[in-house]
């Protein structure tokens, strides 16, 4: 017995035909119920109004033709969104074993009898996935009926090529997420986007500059790219492809298992000490001296990629910009704007929180206006350092560990924001915030994560994870102070100065923390609160 839907869709031509009626109207009614099933779909708590096929571009290869739909989702608050599926055919055998691996990637099957066959996902397709790198390394073409296909490929592809070796062999890795990733044998991994933006991707262009204009090696080099090419000379990135970097786990998982052990080492009856020079040889012994020796490790990795995306002042997209008094103020509007939108939140959930939760969120409520106070100090005095481009969605979980160093991967920013803001130059402490934030995240996510964390066990570890975010934000933070003094003039000039901006970054990645936990994970919302509760002294 198959999955195949019901709808059966006629394409006398192949796929190539989808955008002929009926079969496209027929198509595009079938789209909303199969993207609100696809986790890379973003718009599912939206109110879809219709789903239009704006192009069909083929993806040529050696075998079977496979394609690549543009559809553009309408909401009924008129917004739009575009998003890339790309498009596979096929029939008999194949067909069914599709139908029984991957029944959520068909999208109707087609045909009737012996020439029946499915439509579906082509990310579940090894057909569709060769033909990608075959189109990135062939530096291939394909013209569809409003854009036309584009491929680059890069120093890293072309050495390979030369050599005379076979493409290696794909398959999809399992891991969902908001794009669609293809491993090619352990030398390349491709990324599709799935969510397009028009204009000049973030992540493209800030792994060919760190690749062709820097000697930063701890990044996945650019190897391709695959753009749709439209009238005016509009360019949307497709997918990226970069080398695959061997590594053993991320930085998160890692982090997690070193809390757990310094969990276990801790003298966990005692009253924690208040910071590491008050014990210093036992916190070494409780987290690992090798841990700590990463930990450094990190920062001066984090100091060394911002020097590297400072490094060329003759690329306006990349030069660095001093700060300006008409830049603070806009910082700390925006600043105001996130926290009264948050505490607003806190305020209307309060009551659905656990009881233990709700007498700490009273405690924060009540030195709201103590927040806007700090940050207005960011719009209040003149700030010196340097508006760089940075990573901008910098946390563990985006750092591969090789076994004897560090990688940093995914540099699109944060997916939330437009692409043109991701692209803004900021301070680089905002990666240095993201990343203490991310250690506070670790040492309490190695608690809540265990399979019966109840509130004593809680409340008898949370000190000691508190105790280890702070050393470790602290050996972290003197490591890339000490990488970055190389550099002079990107950090504040003054310890103040500094001071200041970091406490206003961590206070904003809090409350952003706070409002994201609020309305997604409220068994969560403990940490960002007592990452706020800290930052105030409370």
């Amino acid at each position: 017995m198959n999955n195949f839907p019901e709808i059966t869709l006629s394409l006398p031509g192949g796929w190539e035909t989808i955008l002929e009626q009926p079969g496209r109207e027929r198509l595009e009614a079938l789209l909303p119920a199969f993207f609100r099933n696809c986790r890379w779909f973003g718009g599912k708590a939206r109110t879809i109004k219709q789903i239009a096929i704006t192009d069909a571009l083929p993806m040529p290869g050696r075998k079977t033709p496979t394609g690549l739909l543009i559809c553009r989702v309408i909401y009924t608050d008129n917004q739009v969104e575009d998003y890339l599926l790309p498009l596979s055919s096929t029939s008999g055998a194949n067909a069914r074993l599709i139908s029984s691996r991957h029944p959520g990637a068909i999208l109707a099957h087609t045909g009737s009898g012996q020439s029946k066959g499915i439509l579906f996902d082509g990310a579940r397709d090894p057909v569709f996935m060769k033909n990608c790198f075959d189109f990135i390394a062939r530096s291939k073409h394909a013209a569809g009926a409003r854009g036309t296909l584009a491929a680059l490929p890069g120093r890293a592809l072309l050495s390979f090529i030369n050599t005379g070796q076979k493409p290696p062999e794909p398959h999809r890795l399992q891991k969902e997420q908001s794009n669609t990733s293809f491993l090619y044998g352990h030398l390349f991994i491709l990324k599709l986007y799935r969510r397009l933006a028009e204009g000049i991707h973030p992540e493209v262009e800030m792994n060919r500059f760190l690749t062709e204009k820097t000697t930063f090696n701890n990044i996945a080099h650019f190897a391709g790219l695959i753009e749709l090419h439209s009238s005016g000379d509009r360019k949307t990135a497709i997918g990226l492809l970069q080398s695959f970097v061997e590594h053993e786990s991320d930085a998160w998982t890692y982090s997690l298992e070193a809390v757990n052990r310094y969990l276990k080492n801790a003298p966990l009856g005692l009253t924690p000490p208040l910071s590491l020079p008050q014990v210093p040889d036992a916190f070494s012994q409780w987290a690992g001296e090798k841990y700590l020796e990463e930990i450094e490790l990190l920062g001066r990795r984090t100091a060394q990629l911002h020097r590297a995306l400072a490094s060329d002042p003759g690329d306006p997209a990349f030069s660095p910009e001093p700060f300006t008094l008409s830049y603070q103020e806009s910082l700390y509007l925006s600043m105001l704007s996130l926290v009264k939108q948050a505490f607003r939140s806190l305020r209307e959930t309060m009551e659905r929180l656990p009881p233990e939760t709700r007498e700490e969120v009273a405690g924060l409520l009540s030195v709201e206006a103590s927040i806007l106070g700090r940050l207005r100090r960011i719009e209040m005095s003149k700030v010196s350092g340097m508006k760089i481009r940075i990573h901008g969605d910098y946390h563990l979980g985006q750092i591969l560990c090789t076994g004897d160093d560090f990688v940093i991967i995914d540099f699109e920013g944060e997916p939330a924001r437009p692409p043109a803001e991701r692209r803004r130059k900021r301070s680089p402490l905002v990666d240095v915030a993201g990343m203490i934030r991310s250690f506070h995240y670790a040492a309490y996510g190695a608690i809540f994560l265990r399979d019966a964390a109840d509130p004593e066990e809680v409340a008898l570890l949370s000190p000691w994870a508190e105790l280890w975010q702070r050393t470790i934000s602290k050996i972290f933070l003197s490591s890339y102070l000490g990488t970055m003094r190389e550099s002079p003039g990107l950090l504040p000039e003054t310890t103040a100065e500094l001071n200041l901006m970091l406490e206003a970054y961590l206070l904003e990645k809090a409350v952003y923390e706070l409002y994201y936990e609020l309305n997604n994970r409220p068994d969560w919302v403990i940490i960002p609160l007592r990452g706020l509760r800290n930052l105030m002294n409370l």
